[in-house]
């Protein structure tokens, strides 16, 4: 294989978007030599390096070179870095994946057979250090995932059968050959495959079909064999168009290609499919998606004209504020997850790569607190959780400040007095504020009895007087054996002693329970009767 490099000429335009999601975009112009550059259906990112990278669909002949172009994005600045388009004969490059061990990238091109060549970025350009051609009928790579620890690429066909193949990688020490070790080929209902996931903790990856109904195939890497039956979607959820793996919350989702799309929620210890949600009309086709567990997030794009990234929140699988974006047909995407930022490439010409920032614009609530029913005297901890970049916070009780109470939770002891106020949290940052909801605080005040124990020969005509009772509260006496034998009327606080039939009641133990007007149980005890 050859390398060319060549410097293009290339726009930067800055787009703000007052959504919850900011975007900014790179378009990319071409020159004379190399009209039509564009088609970022692959990518990948190095996160050691700062750099995104995004394969062009496109070709282009330069002298009695048929070539396609890679271009590197420096994912803190948002700009094009020089000399950064990559040519070689691998062309069409329609699947990459990065080994994070080795730090080299690799393009796949489509074709019959397609082709694969590994580039060193530890410094761009770096080297084309290997290549290989699959075998016959192995053609038209749609998806691959890395084990990074093992050094083994596993990538999918979108054939009928579709295939898997495996395939050794350098691993940095011998880096002069990629060599393909085994296939596996798929059941029938497992064809074209378009999205892939791997799990290298648990040992598995995940590859989705583009069939209706879309099927996800679990792969055991430890054997190379099929970890049991494919999973099949249920009727009317279209074939898969991309994927995202939390590998510790135990979930991978699938997008689909269905018009709205759906995003379907896969558990991997059960391999069932756990939830099943569908997006707002004209999200369509869900081509690429990018998740960053750390702010609880997955974003997917969609494959539309203007393309739209909607944000879906991992702990409750509810849909975010979607943003529609100034560039149409997102095909490629990367995540920076330390700064929060996901990155966007079109299959557009000229192509363009927008950066969207995952938690932009008004902070964003998606924990919010609840009521606390506590005696007084208790401790009581109220907590939000929330998205946005710089956040502050200010908790506030019946719509006023509380010193000091400046954090995401709030903790504080309750008084008697705090019974039916209302407390909320404002999140604000330099887009402005967002209040989470109003939770109510009920005390429920600790009731005594008195005198207790009630004795004949000290307390005759003397009745059992209950304290600490809330206004119009009632109070039952039950026996010990939980019959009822007494209740005070509302508002009432003492107790004769006599049960309902208006009898004196025996020596023993009673027990009593008093509620609140609206039926929440404020207290019991118990009470011994002597005689």
């Amino acid at each position: 294989m050859t390398r060319m490099t060549r410097k293009l000429l290339f726009v930067l335009t800055l787009w703000v978007l007052p959504m919850s999601l900011h975007a900014a975009l790179i378009e990319i112009s071409s020159d004379t030599s190399l009209t039509g550059n564009g088609g970022f259906g692959s990518a990948f990112i190095d996160p050691v390096g700062g750099l995104a990278y995004f394969g062009s669909s496109t070709t282009f002949t330069i002298g009695t070179s048929t070539v396609s172009a890679v271009v590197g994005v420096n994912i803190s600045t948002f700009g094009i870095v020089n000399n950064s388009f990559y040519f070689n004969q691998i062309t069409n490059l329609a699947v990459s994946a990065f080994d994070q061990g080795t730090r080299f990238g690799y393009f796949v091109s489509t074709g019959s057979p397609a082709g694969i060549e590994a580039i060193s970025y530890t410094s761009f350009f770096g080297v084309a250090i290997a290549s290989t051609t699959f075998a016959s009928g192995q053609n038209n790579i749609g998806t691959a995932v890395i084990d990074s620890t093992n050094h083994f690429g596993y990538f999918g066909t979108q054939t009928s059968p579709s295939i898997v193949i495996k395939v050794q990688l350098p691993d940095g020490v011998n880096v002069s050959s990629i060599s393909i070790i085994s296939t596996i080929t798929l059941p029938s209902g497992l064809n074209f495959l378009s999205a892939s996931v791997i799990d290298t903790q648990n040992g598995f990856a995940y590859f989705g079909s583009s069939t209706t109904p879309g099927a996800v195939a679990k792969i055991d890497l430890s054997n190379f064999t099929l970890a049991g039956p494919p999973l099949t979607f249920a009727s009317g959820e279209g074939g898969v168009g991309s994927a995202v793996i939390d590998v510790a919350g135990g979930t991978a989702y699938f997008g689909t290609h269905d018009s709205p799309g759906k995003v379907i929620k896969v558990g991997l210890a059960s391999f069932s499919e756990t939830g099943s949600r569908t997006l707002s009309l004209g999200d369509n086709d869900l081509t690429t998606a990018v998740i960053d567990p750390t702010v609880s997030l997955a974003v997917f794009g969609t494959n539309t004209s203007s393309g739209i990234v909607i944000p879906i929140h991992l702990n409750d699988f509810s849909k975010g504020t979607e943003t529609t974006l100034p560039a149409s047909f997102l095909r490629s995407a990367v995540i920076d997850s330390v700064n929060h930022y996901a990155t966007f490439g079109t299959y557009t010409t000229p192509g363009s790569v927008l950066k969207v920032d995952m938690i932009g614009g008004l902070p964003e609530i998606f924990a919010q607190p609840t009521n606390a029913i506590v005696h007084a005297g208790e401790n009581v901890t109220l907590a939000i959780l929330a998205e946005g970049r710089s956040m502050t916070y200010q908790w506030q009780k019946n719509g006023i400040n509380i010193p000091g109470a400046t954090s995401a939770g709030y903790s504080f002891i309750a008084a008697s007095a705090d019974d039916q106020a209302t407390l909320d949290c404002i999140v604000t940052n330099s887009n402005g504020s967002t209040a989470s909801a109003l939770v109510t605080l009920t005390i429920i005040p600790v009731v005594k009895a008195f005198p207790n124990p009630w004795r004949a020969d000290r307390h005759t005509g003397i009745p059992i007087t209950f304290d600490g009772l809330l206004p119009n509260s009632t109070v039952k006496i039950f026996n010990l054996a939980a019959h009822w034998v007494k209740t005070l009327p509302a508002g009432t606080s003492t107790w004769d002693l006599k049960n309902d039939a208006g009898q004196m009641v025996a020596s023993g133990y009673y027990l009593f329970l008093s509620t609140t007007g609206n039926a929440n149980q404020t207290s019991h005890g118990k009470i011994a009767v002597i005689r």
